[in-house]
């Protein structure tokens, strides 16, 4: 998720969008989400990949679906913006 989400500020910096306050927000539940899942497994798959059954974490279901909602509305706006800003010859 991290690499991911550093691909995209690297291209924001770039076309010379830096951070602003939303992004910072986003960047802030990012962080929050790999502390506690740095591989992205861990909320989606009761087992590691090599077999091992993960603990038991107590979350706040409603607030991890809101913490992704904005993160993905970020990173769409930002990617559409992104392909917006690409020259037409450009894939």
């Amino acid at each position: 998720m991290m690499k991911l989400w550093n691909s995209l500020v690297k291209l924001l910096d770039q076309a010379g969008y830096g951070s602003d306050d939303y992004g910072q927000y986003c960047s802030k539940l990012i962080n929050h989400l790999n502390e506690a899942d740095p591989d992205g497994e861990h909320y989606r798959y009761p087992h590691g990949t090599k077999g091992q059954p993960f603990g038991f974490t107590k979350i706040a279901i409603e607030e991890l679906v809101k913490a992704y909602w904005h993160v993905t509305t970020y990173a769409e706006a930002s990617s559409d913006m992104l392909a917006e800003l690409a020259p037409e010859d450009h894939p």
